[in-house]
Formats: C-alpha cells, structure tokens, sequence
C-alpha cells in the first residue's frame, strides 16, 4: 500500500513538472527573446523554472500528506 502511494506521488510530481514546463517554457521563450535574443540561456531557464515549479508540488504533495511542518 505504501509502495503504491509512494509511486502514485511520483507520478504526481512528474505530471507537475511537465506542466510546469509545458506552461512556462513558451512564455520564458518569449521573454528571453525578446531581452537577450540568445538560445544558449533558454535551456537554462526552462529547466530552472521546471526544477522550481516541480519543487514547489513535491513541497505541496509533502505538506498535505503531513510530512512537511
């Protein structure tokens, strides 16, 4: 049963995370472009803005389980 949880809040973290990246990528994109007009730091950003966002839902995930005070 544990285990079982414990898999479902993985998939829940991943789901959070490439949403966060589905969403925001585009938009950094767009502001990146629009302020440096460089690619090399896009990628960077991106997964900057995915590691915070998929941060933020393991935080959320932990916090409503009751692990995180």
């Amino acid at each position: 049963m544990l285990n079982q949880e414990r898999s479902l809040t993985l998939v829940k973290i991943i789901m959070i995370w490439f949403l966060g990246f589905a969403c925001g990528a585009p938009f950094m994109n767009f502001l990146v472009n629009i302020k440096y007009g460089s690619s090399v730091i896009i990628p960077l950003i991106n997964f900057l803005l995915m590691a915070i966002i998929s941060g933020v839902g393991l935080f959320l995930l932990l916090k409503k389980k009751g692990s995180v005070e």
